[in-house]
């Protein structure tokens, strides 16, 4: 017990070094430059933002789906909101989407797209997550 109590009046000494950030507070008014950094950093942000949205808007994307609902189709790409066109014309289309499944069994469809050199995509069910994760693979 004795050593308990010489334990709790000691001091506990804590040292640090001051943490110093160059050219933050340098000026005599450090709200100023918190904003300038804050704008800088959403100014880049968004300068990001637009080059990538202009390199998706530059590609055209014309989608044949095969046992694929059309519908369901429509509505990711809506709410993507991507510049994507769907076609029910093989020779339209840029792209080939499908079931896997459907499309092994399709010899004629693969003769087609490897002749008019149009790439065929595959998901393994047709569920919104696969299809979305995929729409946005192609696009990227």
């Amino acid at each position: 017990m004795p050593e308990l109590k010489k334990s709790m009046q000691e001091k506990t000494l804590i040292k640090y070094k001051s943490l110093q950030t160059p050219g933050l507070f340098k000026s005599p008014n450090p709200i100023q430059n918190l904003r300038t950094l804050e704008q800088k950093s959403w100014g880049v942000k968004n300068s990001q933002s637009i080059l990538n949205s202009r390199s998706i808007k530059q590609k055209k994307l014309i989608i044949y789906s095969y046992s694929l609902s059309y519908n369901l189709l429509k509505e990711i790409i809506s709410k993507l909101n991507l510049n994507i066109t769907l076609t029910k014309e093989i020779k339209k289309a840029s792209v080939i989407i499908g079931l896997k499944k459907h499309l092994q069994q399709n010899q004629k469809l693969q003769y087609l797209a490897k002749q008019k050199k149009i790439p065929i995509y595959v998901v393994n069910r047709s569920s919104i997550y696969q299809i979305t994760k995929l729409i946005q693979f192609i696009v990227s």
